[in-house]
């Protein structure tokens, strides 16, 4: 019996996990912000939202991007396309 998984994650999906993942990084980066830099809040606040808004369109465009490329190629992710895809991710957050 042959199971086939859809690739596709719905838009809803994706901007559910990129926020949940948002949420509790702002929270600790936050704390550790007014906890060991002595940053004001208000400060923090607008540092960790602004970063987390350019995160998130970035993690969004790559993933959607992503997507459509293994659908155009009709290719299951191997281990080694997975790393080569994470690290390419990481370089973009590297460079936004």
């Amino acid at each position: 019996m042959s199971h086939s998984l859809s690739l596709a994650r719905t838009t809803t999906e994706r901007v559910l996990h990129a926020t949940i993942f948002e949420i509790v990084a702002n929270v600790l980066v936050f704390s550790i912000l007014i906890v060991f830099a002595s940053a004001a809040p208000t400060q923090s606040g607008v540092l960790t939202l602004v970063s987390s808004l350019i995160a998130m369109l970035w993690n969004y465009l790559f993933n959607l991007f992503l997507t459509a490329y293994r659908h155009a190629l009709a290719s299951e992710k191997g281990y080694w396309q997975g790393v080569f895809m994470q690290e390419l991710s990481k370089q973009g957050y590297l460079w936004c």
